[in-house]
């Protein structure tokens, strides 16, 4: 309940240019469990307004006013989770070539127009340097490593020839390999993996797509 009441009062405080609701926000909030600070941080940094134009994005949150180019992007991450029946998290991130990490919500208004533009806007430069990486040490998606011949998940390497399959399922990334019993699976989380779009486009690109999940072992229980 204090908690609830101090973020209240902090966005109340914001939205409005209100110092009186922020500050008393800030100290109900005070009050609250330490491990609620985080999202109180969250809510005072997060940015307020976000344009898109064809060179890239300007935001503006408590610190002013930030630009930066699309090609300066290195990193973009989308997350949909639905909490119930009446209520879905939407955030939104990407980071700069300089690890600046820029985080918005569904607070904003037109966030899923912004999203998409996002991703669109660089999906095509993330693709093309992921590419060339192929070939070197190999093209690098979070907790998964793409290379010609074969991945890495959490560490573990495989060939392309061990892996009978992949499926997306729930908002993970379901590797199966033939040495694996079941449905046993190495996985990624899409939600938590940097660029996600562009690794399903490599896979595809090479020749290692994600089958339906009605054709994965998920649903058959069956591999080959």
């Amino acid at each position: 309940m204090t908690a609830g009441m101090g973020v209240l009062l902090i966005y109340l405080g914001k939205e409005r240019d209100s110092n009186v609701e922020f500050i008393s926000g800030i100290v109900v909030c005070a009050l609250a469990p330490s491990w609620l600070f985080p999202m109180f941080v969250f809510l005072y940094l997060r940015p307020r307004e976000v344009q898109v134009s064809l060179e890239g994005l300007m935001w503006r949150d408590m610190q002013g006013e930030h630009r930066c180019r699309w090609d300066e992007i290195t990193e973009v991450y989308r997350m949909t989770k639905v909490l119930d029946e009446t209520a879905t998290e939407k955030k939104l991130a990407w980071v700069l070539a300089d690890g600046t990490w820029v985080t918005v919500d569904q607070t904003l208004s037109d966030f899923d127009q912004l999203a998409d533009a996002v991703q669109e806007s660089t999906h095509a430069l993330l693709l093309e340097r992921k590419r060339s990486a192929l070939d070197g040490a190999g093209a690098e998606f979070g907790s998964v490593v793409l290379a010609r011949n074969g991945l890495t998940v959490a560490g573990k390497k495989f060939t392309w020839e061990e892996i009978d399959h992949s499926t997306v399922f729930n908002g993970t990334l379901y590797f199966f390999p033939k040495s694996y019993s079941g449905s046993d699976s190495e996985d990624a989380n899409l939600t938590e993996t940097p660029n996600a779009l562009v690794m399903i486009e490599l896979l595809i690109d090479l020749g290692q797509a994600p089958v339906p999940v009605e054709q994965s072992v998920l649903y058959s229980g069956k591999k080959g």
